[in-house]
């Protein structure tokens, strides 16, 4: 069982679904960029998806662990986040907001699904993860520790061609591509 890295570069069609997904994917981070401007001691914490890139709102920080939590909030010694009280107002409000930010998420998930790429692969007992960059002049990429084509053990396999919108590319070439990109960012800024 392979877990080398294997890199693809996206055709045009799936380029441009990733290319809004990633549009959408950065208003909703302004999104949580704002809320946690306006409350720095109470930020949004997030958990990824075992299965995918994807992540989800789990609580709040605890930016005051001497003092009381915030009202309709819970603290406990298990856990490092703060937590609605659901049975309270205020902790209603506090879920509300939670799942506002779950609900705004744009999933990467339907869109791999939608082209028949595998949001993840299940081989043996290891899964991994599907995840793409925008590598800009060289167009989309998509990675996965495992090949793309190869058998899932039936675990969210997407329906179609895994490789009907994807072309292998040599890691040589995928890690020239990230260097070149590392080296532009950090001239930058």
């Amino acid at each position: 069982m392979s877990s080398e890295l294997h890199a693809y570069r996206a055709d045009d069609e799936l380029a441009a679904a990733l290319a809004e997904h990633h549009t959408q994917r950065k208003k909703w981070s302004a999104t949580v960029a704002a809320w946690d401007g306006a409350h720095p001691d109470n930020r949004l914490l997030f958990r990824k998806g075992g299965f995918t890139m994807d992540q989800h709102a789990i609580g709040f920080t605890d930016g005051r662990p001497d003092e009381a939590p915030p009202a309709g909030l819970s603290r406990a010694s298990t856990r490092v986040e703060l937590i609605p009280r659901k049975r309270v107002k205020a902790g209603l409000e506090w879920q509300n907001v939670l799942d506002e930010i779950n609900d705004g998420y744009p999933r990467v998930e339907p869109v791999f699904n939608r082209f028949g790429v595998p949001s993840n692969m299940w081989v043996g007992n290891r899964i991994a993860a599907t995840t793409y960059a925008d590598a800009g002049s060289h167009g989309w990429l998509v990675a996965n520790a495992y090949d793309l084509a190869g058998d899932s053990g039936g675990f969210h396999k997407a329906d179609g061609d895994p490789l009907r919108h994807l072309t292998p590319i040599r890691l040589s070439e995928f890690y020239r591509i990230k260097e070149q990109l590392d080296a532009e960012r950090s001239v930058s800024s």
